[in-house]
C-alpha cells in the first residue's frame, strides 16, 4: 500500500469537523482575548444565594424567578398574539396585573428562549421607544436575553444579536454578560464580549469591569490579566494614574514584574503627551519596581522608562530618594539624572552618604562629604555614616575614638546607635592578635566612659555583652546578663539571649564557666531568662534542643528538658489557629526531622552506657506526640528500620556508614532475631496514648 503524500488535504477538513463544529466561529482571531477564569470557586460563592441547591447561573446571577411551567402558557399566549396577530390586549393586561414588571420580562426571556419569531419580536419591542414605554420593559432586557441565550449555548444567535442591539445603545450594562461569561465551562462568552469590546465605540471598559471583578473576590493575579489587556488597548483612565495605583500594588506584592513593566510600556506614550496625569503615588509605587528587579537591569529600566515617558515627569525628589536608597543604579548615574533635572534637596545628601557607606566607597565619601559646604543640621544628620565610613577607612582607632566621645556629647539621643556602630565597625579591623587586644582597649575605654558619663543603659549593657563574646571574655558576659536579670525591669534583648547560647553550645565540653560547664549553663541560662522576659524565640530553643542529646547522658533528663519546652511552646503559641503538623507552626519548626532523627539515635547510642533498651529514643517520641509534637510516621519507620539493621549486624561495615555511628563501639548483646525487634518496637507504641507508628 503506497503512502499518500497528499495526507494533509484530506486530513485537516476531519480535523476541523472533529474539534470545531463551528469552524467560523473558531477561525477567528482576535486581537482582544480577554483570559479565561479556570478555579472559579471563590466566584461561585459570591454568587450563590442558597448553597443547600446545586447552582443555577439564571437563578443565581440573573435573578430569574424559580416559575411553574403551567404559570408561563398565558406569558406565551400573550407574547404569540401580539407579535404573530399584532394583538396587545393580552399582554396589556399581564403587564397592568403584574407587580414586579422585573420578573414578567425575565419570564418572558424564559419563554422566548427557544423560539427564534419571539425573540426578535421582543427585541424590536424593547428597540421601539414607544411600545417600550407602553409595555413598561425593562432597560437592560438586550443584555438579560443575550446572557440567556450564552446559557442555552445559542452561541451564533446570541453574537448576531449582540452586534445588532448592543452596538446601537449608548449605555450598555456590562455587569450581567461578564458575569455570565466568567461562569460559563467554555471560553464562547468571553470571546463574545472581546468581539463588542472591539467593535464598541466609546472604550471606557477599564472602569466598568476592573472595580467589578474587585467586588468579585477573584484571584488577584487574574484581575491583574484583565488590567494588562485593557491597558495594552489604551483603555484605562485618563484623568489620573492613581487609578492603576492598586494594581501596580498587588503586582509588586505577587511579585509579577512583567505585568508592571508591560503596563509601564503600555501607558509610557500618553504619559509623555499628558505631563499632569503621571501621579507621585505611582512615580513612587514605579521606583519600588525598578528597586525590585534584577540589578543587572535596573539602570536599563530606568533609562527606557525615562525616554518613553520623558523627563518632565519625573520631578518629584521622593522618586530619586528611594532610588539612592534602594536600588543598585549607580550614583553617578543618578547624580547625572538631578543635574538634569535641575533637582536639589537635602534627603538626597543623606541618602547618597548612606548608599556609598553601604557600598564601602569610602574615597567617593568623603570626596562627596568635602564637595558640598554642608551646614551643621546636615552634618548632624550624617554623623552616623561619617562614624561608620571612619572606623572603616582609617587605621588610626585614637581618631576615631575621639569623635565617637564628640558625638555622644553632641547627640545624647543617639547614643545607642553611636555605641553600636563604634563596637560592631571596630570588629573589622581585627585581623591579628595585637589588633584584637588594640580593638578590646578602645572597647574598655569607651565602656569607662560612658560609666563615668552615667550615659550606660540596659540596651547598652546589650551590646557589650556582644563584644565580651567577641573577645571570648565569656565570664563577663555571663556577668553582665545576670546583672540584667537581676535588675528589676531591665532591657535584654532577645538576639542577646540567642548569641549568648549559641556562642556557649559551640564551646568544647571541657570548657567550664563559674564551675559549670559550658552547654549546661547554656541551658540554664535560657530558662532564667525565659522567666524574666516570658519569651525566647524558637531558633533558641532549637539551638538547644539540637544539642541536649550531647549534652545529657540520661535520657530521663533529655526527656524531662523537653517536656519543659514544649509547655513553653504551647504557652506561646496557644493562640494560633492551625495544627502542630503546619510547618509555621512553632513545634513543627522546632522538632524538625533532622531533630526527631536525632532523638531515635540518642536513645539508640545511650543504651550501650545506660541500662536502657536501644529504642528509649522511641519511647520518648510516642510521648511527645501525646504533648502534641507531630512526629511524621514514615520517617520514624525508616529510621527504626535502619537502626534495626545496625543492632542485628553490628559487624557490617555497610551498615555502619549508613548509620554514621562506626566510630562509636556499641555493647548491646543482639541475642533476639529480627522479628522480635518489630514486636518489641510494636508493642511500646501500642502502649502509648499517642496514635501508633507500627512497623510491618
Amino acid at each position: 500500500m503506497s503512502f499518500n503524500r497528499n495526507w494533509k488535504i484530506w486530513l485537516y477538513p476531519w480535523i476541523f469537523k472533529r474539534h470545531f463544529r463551528d469552524s467560523n466561529y473558531a477561525r477567528r482571531q482576535l486581537s482582544v482575548n480577554f483570559p479565561y477564569l479556570k478555579d472559579k470557586s471563590l466566584l461561585l460563592q459570591s454568587f450563590q444565594k442558597d448553597p443547600s441547591i446545586p447552582f443555577n447561573i439564571l437563578r443565581d446571577v440573573l435573578n430569574f424567578p424559580i416559575s411553574d411551567p403551567l404559570s408561563l402558557v398565558p406569558i406565551q399566549h400573550a407574547l404569540s398574539t401580539l407579535i404573530i396577530l399584532n394583538d396587545s390586549q393580552d399582554l396589556d393586561s399581564l403587564v397592568s396585573k403584574e407587580k414586579d414588571l422585573n420578573q414578567l420580562w425575565l419570564k418572558c426571556i424564559k419563554v422566548s428562549i427557544g423560539t427564534p419569531s419571539l425573540i426578535n419580536g421582543l427585541l424590536n419591542i424593547s428597540n421601539n421607544k414607544v411600545l417600550a414605554k407602553r409595555f413598561k420593559i425593562i432597560d437592560d432586557f438586550p443584555e438579560q436575553l443575550i446572557c440567556a441565550l450564552l446559557y442555552h449555548e445559542n452561541f451564533q444567535l446570541a453574537e448576531s444579536l449582540a452586534k445588532k442591539y448592543l452596538l446601537q445603545k449608548q449605555s450598555v450594562n456590562w455587569v450581567p454578560l461578564i458575569n455570565v461569561s466568567l461562569l460559563l465551562n467554555e471560553k464562547h462568552g468571553l470571546n463574545l464580549l472581546s468581539l463588542l469590546y472591539e467593535q464598541f465605540p466609546n472604550k471606557s471598559f477599564y472602569e466598568i469591569v476592573i472595580p467589578h471583578l474587585k467586588s468579585l473576590r477573584i484571584n488577584r493575579n487574574y484581575i491583574n490579566s484583565w488590567n494588562n489587556i485593557l491597558v495594552a488597548n489604551q483603555d484605562f483612565p485618563k484623568t489620573s494614574s492613581e487609578a492603576l495605583n492598586e494594581e501596580f500594588e498587588s503586582m509588586l506584592e505577587t511579585g509579577n514584574m512583567k505585568s508592571f513593566r508591560n503596563c509601564l510600556q503600555n501607558i509610557s506614550r500618553f504619559a509623555f503627551t499628558n505631563p499632569n496625569w503621571l501621579k507621585e503615588s505611582t512615580l513612587f509605587l514605579i521606583a519600588k519596581f525598578i528597586s525590585k528587579s534584577n540589578p543587572e537591569s535596573q539602570e536599563q529600566i530606568l533609562q527606557s522608562l525615562i525616554d518613553s515617558c520623558g523627563f518632565h515627569n519625573f520631578k518629584d525628589a521622593k522618586f530619586w530618594n528611594y532610588l539612592f536608597k534602594k536600588s543598585s543604579i549607580s550614583t553617578t548615574v543618578l547624580d547625572r539624572a538631578l543635574i538634569r533635572l535641575n533637582i536639589y534637596s537635602k534627603d538626597f545628601i543623606l541618602s547618597k552618604s548612606n548608599r556609598l557607606v553601604k557600598d564601602n566607597k569610602a574615597k567617593e565619601f568623603w570626596s562627596y562629604v568635602k564637595k558640598f559646604e554642608l551646614d551643621d543640621e546636615i552634618l548632624c544628620s550624617l554623623s552616623i555614616d561619617i562614624l561608620t565610613m571612619s572606623l572603616r577607612s582609617l587605621d588610626d582607632l585614637s581618631k576615631t575614638y575621639d569623635f565617637t566621645i564628640h558625638l555622644l556629647y553632641t547627640k545624647p539621643n543617639e547614643s545607642s546607635k553611636i555605641v553600636k556602630t563604634f563596637i560592631t565597625e571596630s570588629w573589622r579591623l581585627i585581623k591579628s592578635k595585637t589588633d584584637k587586644q588594640k580593638v578590646e582597649l578602645f572597647a574598655r575605654k569607651l565602656e569607662n566612659h560612658l560609666n563615668s558619663q552615667n550615659l550606660m543603659t540596659d540596651e547598652l549593657i546589650n551590646y557589650f555583652i556582644l563584644s565580651d563574646l567577641k573577645f571570648h571574655n565569656y565570664q563577663s558576659a555571663i556577668i553582665r546578663l545576670n546583672y540584667l536579670l537581676n535588675s528589676p525591669r531591665s532591657f535584654i534583648d532577645i538576639r542577646t539571649v540567642d548569641t549568648v547560647v549559641k556562642v556557649l553550645l559551640k564551646l568544647p565540653k571541657t570548657v567550664y564557666i563559674f564551675n559549670e560547664q559550658s552547654h549546661l549553663l547554656a541551658f540554664t541560662l535560657a530558662f532564667k531568662c525565659y522567666k524574666n522576659l516570658k519569651f525566647i524565640s524558637n531558633l533558641t530553643w532549637s539551638r538547644l534542643l539540637n544539642q541536649i542529646g550531647h549534652s545529657y547522658k540520661n535520657i530521663d533528663d533529655i526527656e524531662q528538658y523537653f517536656t519543659k519546652i514544649i509547655d513553653i511552646i504551647n504557652l506561646q503559641s496557644q493562640n494560633l489557629r492551625f495544627n502542630s503538623s503546619n510547618r509555621n507552626h512553632p513545634l513543627r519548626q522546632i522538632f524538625h526531622d533532622k531533630l526527631i532523627i536525632r532523638i531515635l539515635n540518642w536513645g539508640f547510642m545511650k543504651s550501650s552506657v545506660d541500662t536502657g533498651t536501644p529504642w528509649d529514643g522511641f519511647k520518648l517520641l510516642k510521648k511527645l506526640q501525646y504533648k502534641g509534637v507531630f512526629i511524621p510516621s514514615n520517617l520514624v519507620q525508616k529510621e527504626l528500620l535502619r537502626l534495626s539493621a545496625v543492632l542485628h549486624y553490628p559487624n557490617d561495615l555497610n551498615f555502619k556508614v549508613k548509620s554514621k555511628m562506626k566510630y562509636r563501639a556499641f555493647e548491646i548483646n543482639p541475642c533476639y532475631d529480627y522479628s522480635t525487634t518489630i514486636d518489641e518496637l510494636n508493642r511500646i507504641s501500642a502502649q502509648s496514648a499517642s496514635p501508633n507508628i507500627v512497623l510491618k
